[in-house]
């Protein structure tokens, strides 16, 4: 716990607020002597040899260091002097990776990519006479990385948000940079540019913040999504890498999380067979007519596929299903006509990436967290 906790007229060794004292201490000092009675806080201040510090720093915490720091942009204040806090913790944290390997579908060579589905020989998808065939499951105008056309690489994810305008971003970079030449060579004029570029910064941001909200409200009819994120940003922000502890055990590591969550999911999955159904006569059965499926059934499926939806394990946005349909269109149809006469799915579009979603109460527990799956877009 740190503050300046200024709380005149209260005595701390009996915890009782001195006769005529303000109602302003007598409330500091209970929430404060509470605190520390309840969390069993001890003061770390006594380190540092000031007799005029004002500040109140308590920790429960054995490892704990506080050192002054001996100089700044500023003279510093000698009741508020600047110090660094070092505590060791023995709790493993993951360290957030913010590069990843993935499809970068920015760079992907679409004009290629057209060109090499419409040249592609698809004799062998229409003269398969399962569903479940390896043309069906793996068409290689598709799985050949140089079909596809898009490359692999690591996407960094920027560390400023994403209404920050290009001159916002500049200007911190310039900030930082005269920050660290001011602390560097004590120049009063690196300083004053340093405080130039700051007021820009405070500045700027403003004005993009303002400019950024103004957009969410003003589509909030045609682009509702954008009002929820903003309403979400407010909530207690998570983490990306998921913690587990199993058994009394900590997990870190993604693939030991990723295992816990498949045995619990696993667990929890009924598998058994549904009971018998009574048998129907002939007679009570009637004739149920599928209809042919027709090229414009094809089209009018492909046009209602959202362009911002997740991606399968096939890596196949559908976007580019969309630009494609008139080369995938007769592809698809004649799948889907093999599908219901033989009454199966091809094997690859009913395998899906199970993401586990967050519902309320312990992070840690596996319990806590209900499955997705997030289906290829076929």
């Amino acid at each position: 716990m740190v503050g300046d906790f200024n709380a005149p007229g209260f005595d701390w060794k009996s915890g009782l607020t001195l006769p005529n004292s303000h109602y302003y201490s007598k409330l500091m000092g209970d929430a404060i002597y509470t605190s520390t009675c309840l969390l069993n806080l001890n003061q770390c201040i006594d380190t540092v040899s000031s007799s005029s510090l004002l500040d109140f720093i308590s920790s429960n915490l054995s490892d704990i260091s506080i050192t002054p720091v001996d100089s700044g942009l500023i003279k510093p204040d000698n009741y508020h002097p600047p110090l660094i806090i070092n505590i060791s913790l023995s709790l493993v944290t993951c360290i957030q990776n913010y590069r990843y390997l993935c499809r970068k579908l920015s760079s992907g060579n679409y004009a290629l990519l057209y060109n090499n589905l419409s040249t592609y020989d698809w004799s062998c998808v229409y003269g398969t006479p399962s569903v479940d065939s390896e043309p069906v499951n793996n068409p290689h105008g598709f799985s050949n990385p140089h079909g596809f056309s898009n490359p692999h690489g690591f996407i960094t994810k920027s560390k400023f948000p994403h209404w920050f305008s290009s001159s916002l971003r500049n200007f911190i970079r310039k900030k930082n940079y005269f920050y660290r030449r001011t602390k560097k060579h004590k120049s009063a004029s690196l300083y004053g540019t340093f405080s130039f570029y700051r007021k820009l910064v405070k500045a700027t941001k403003k004005v993009d913040r303002l400019r950024w909200l103004e957009s969410i409200n003003a589509n909030l009819k045609t682009h509702p999504k954008q009002f929820w994120k903003y309403v979400a940003s407010f909530r207690k922000k998570s983490s990306t890498s998921i913690q587990l502890r199993v058994d009394g055990t900590h997990l870190v590591d993604h693939y030991a999380v990723a295992n816990a969550f498949a045995d619990h999911f696993q667990s929890v999955y009924n598998s058994s067979s549904p009971g018998v159904f009574p048998s129907l006569s002939s007679s009570s059965l009637g004739s149920l007519a599928l209809s042919h499926i027709s090229d414009s059934d094809i089209f009018k499926a492909i046009a209602r596929l959202k362009p911002s939806k997740s991606v399968g394990l096939d890596n196949i946005p559908a976007f580019v299903i969309k630009g494609c349909s008139d080369i995938l269109a007769p592809v698809l149809k004649h799948i889907f006509s093999l599908s219901l006469s033989q009454q199966c799915s091809p094997a690859v579009w009913k395998q899906a990436a199970v993401v586990p979603i967050f519902k309320k109460g312990n992070s840690a527990s596996v319990n806590n967290y209900r499955p997705i799956s997030i289906l290829n877009n076929f």
